[in-house]
């Protein structure tokens, strides 16, 4: 079985406790490491691009087609990332650390086959953009091994894994592959190596260290036997194992698609560590400088918005698959979730009875239509991008259906294959839009302010006949004032909660995501005005 890099959270305590009974020495193995992060951590230099790279390197995709969920800037695009390699003209060796195919490591029984259709216009995609060799990582595995071996034959890719046996006849992967640069003809070879589970109960770090060194120290002296010094390694192992294999094995480059991501390539020694970005939001191209390879990263901003006829191909198969191939009936595999006492109110509209001008301010405010720029971009079903678009999603007080995040009062269970409120609700509100891109209301005010109005036309009147039970979507009264489920049952209705205080937005607004955020300014934005006694 194939692993993530960061492991889950009962495999983290398992580690824990392994890292707690291990003696003095282990600890000392700790300080290095400790060392060699800092190491890692050295800043490259500025440089500028050069369109002619040794070297490109993506990955870490975690099944994404369009740019990242940043509402300030979205980085990313598989075509933007098209349009950069039209216009860079660049005809280096290009490589992938993997995690592409799929946000997770097991598939969601719901969201199955529009995972696998992204999957599929991924692989034509990566085509286009002639990838040559790539990493087979543990999310990658989500659908099968058949999944992804059809994957890559369809990408015209070749995997690479030195350390992976196939337990079930002939791997598709090879454990390290040479390639010759078309003008210069320099030798090139790439390897790779990926988190393995050793059918133990615990994960033992250190020995996990040892075994992939000791397999890529033996394939390192076979390239080297041939001839070869230019080296790639491709990794989705955690930063400091890398650190372990660059100042052990020295190879040219270790690219790596593990998820805690450095703020920018580095060099380790001889060794230049590239770390792609989550949902490939960046691309590194290196190329020599002075007789030694230098690394560059360029943002996939808008500044790469499609253009050429290639990059604008790839749009309209993103399109085609988010609004014409939308799912609109979602397999219900979880039951209704009933959080019992303690469980969130998660309804608006009946905390409009008694706070009728908070709720009329809500309305106004994007907090309260969340999920309409979602629904546009087909990513109302991502776990990724759910949790900051709702109320309670995965909590014991909320709701773990990603499908079913409006209830009805009164109705019965969702059967398998039924399409979901959800779906219906956005369907009426998008019917007459005539839009097929992704919806910013920083740019199209004017559709934006149709849409918002549909959405708030169509909530109220299923809130009058027959009634919401639970409405989870958009950023509601509870995300900012905490669990009201006290202050509902009490008789008294006492002012219960929380202060509200940067901590509540920084949760989803992060530097990342929003780095113009500004709690005092932004706050009055979505202010309610105060209860009066």
């Amino acid at each position: 079985m194939l692993l993530e890099s960061t492991p889950s959270s009962k495999e983290r305590s398992l580690v824990q406790a392994r890292y707690d009974a291990q003696s003095e020495a282990h600890f000392l193995r700790l300080a290095w490491v400790l060392v060699l992060n800092l190491l890692f951590l050295a800043s490259a230099p500025a440089l500028a691009a050069d369109p002619q790279a040794s070297l490109i390197a993506t990955g870490n995709r975690l099944g994404t087609l369009g740019p990242c969920g940043c509402p300030v800037d979205p980085k990313g695009g598989l075509d933007r990332l098209v349009e950069w390699k039209v216009a860079s003209k660049s005809a280096g060796l290009w490589v992938d650390s993997g995690q592409n195919l799929f946000p997770f490591e097991e598939l969601n029984a719901d969201l199955a086959a529009e995972w696998k259709a992204k999957a599929e216009v991924m692989a034509k995609a990566y085509r286009k953009l002639g990838v040559q060799f790539g990493l087979p990582a543990s999310n990658d595995f989500a659908a099968g091994k058949e999944f992804v071996q059809a994957w890559y034959e369809k990408a015209g890719m070749q995997a690479v894994v030195a350390n992976l046996e196939a337990k079930d006849g002939k791997p598709f992967w090879v454990k390290w592959k040479e390639w010759k640069h078309p003008a210069s003809s320099e030798r090139w070879a790439i390897t790779g190596a990926v988190a393995v589970d050793s059918a133990t109960a615990e994960i033992n770090k250190f020995a996990q260290v040892l075994e992939v060194q000791a397999v890529l120290s033996a394939v390192m002296a076979e390239i080297r036997s041939a001839g070869i010094e230019n080296i790639v390694v491709l990794s989705n192992l955690a930063s400091d194992v890398n650190s372990m294999i660059a100042l052990k094995e020295k190879p040219q480059f270790i690219v790596s698609s593990s998820i805690d991501i450095a703020d920018k390539p580095a060099q380790l020694h001889t060794t230049w560590m590239i770390k792609n970005r989550r949902e490939t939001q960046s691309i590194f191209h290196s190329s020599p400088d002075g007789g030694k390879e230098q690394v560059q990263e360029t943002f996939l901003t808008e500044k790469w918005a499609p253009k050429s006829a290639p990059a604008l191909e790839v749009r309209g198969w993103v399109q085609q698959l988010d609004r014409a191939n939308r799912v609109v009936a979602v397999k219900k595999t979880q039951k209704a979730v009933k959080p019992g006492k303690g469980e969130y109110v998660a309804n608006p509209y009946l905390c409009k009875t008694c706070h009728l001008p908070q709720y009329q301010f809500w309305e106004k405010t994007q907090h309260s239509s969340a999920y309409l720029a979602l629904y546009s971009k087909n990513q109302h079903f991502d776990a990724e991008c759910v949790g900051c678009h709702s109320v309670g999603f995965q909590e014991k007080a909320g709701f773990s259906s990603i499908a079913d995040p409006l209830v009805v009062k009164g109705a019965a269970p969702r059967k398998s294959g039924e399409k979901p409120v959800l779906e219906s609700v956005m369907e009426t509100v998008f019917k007459e839009d005539g839009n097929e891109t992704a919806l910013d209301s920083r740019t199209q005010p004017e559709r934006f302010k149709k849409l918002k109005s549909r959405y708030h036309a169509e909530m109220d009147a299923r809130a009058a006949n027959p009634g919401w039970s639970k409405v989870y979507i958009g950023v509601s009264c509870e995300n900012c004032h905490g669990n009201r489920h006290e202050h509902f049952a009490s008789a008294t209705k006492k002012r219960t909660g929380h202060k509200i205080t940067a901590t509540t937005c920084l949760q989803c607004h992060t530097a990342q995501r929003d780095p113009e955020f500004a709690f005092k300014a932004d706050l009055q934005k979505v202010a309610c005005p105060r209860i009066t006694p």
